[in-house]
């Protein structure tokens, strides 16, 4: 599984995504479909549903809007989910996954 650094986003902001996808060889290859879906890391329910990335690419950019990226509903200033994303490559039998966090950083209102 490749690895994805960990982004940090203020609450209701997106995040940009990059993921580089390569083969055993490391010789870039371009998938023919990718999609995300958004879990929050304690409880591993999903809060977003799955989204297919319009544009695959040996490497993909996309951005993950901030509705997909909901905040504490508590009074907790920061929020861990995990952002996963899968490629297909070569038809549906071929799938690498990846995974990375994202904390949701609360806006805080001083008075």
């Amino acid at each position: 599984m490749l690895e994805m650094p960990e982004i940090a986003v203020l609450e209701g902001d997106a995040a940009q995504v990059t993921i580089p996808w390569h083969d055993f060889d490391v010789v870039p290859e371009t998938p023919t479909a990718v999609r995300y879906q958004v879990f929050d890391h304690y409880t591993k329910v999903a809060v977003s549903d799955i989204v297919d990335v319009p544009t695959p690419a040996s490497t993909t950019v996309f951005i993950v809007p901030g509705s997909d990226l909901p905040a504490s509903a508590t009074s907790f200033a920061r929020r861990r989910l995990i952002l996963q994303v899968e490629a297909e490559f070569s038809g549906a039998t071929d799938i690498k996954t990846t995974q990375g966090y994202v904390v949701v950083l609360k806006r805080l209102e001083f008075s």
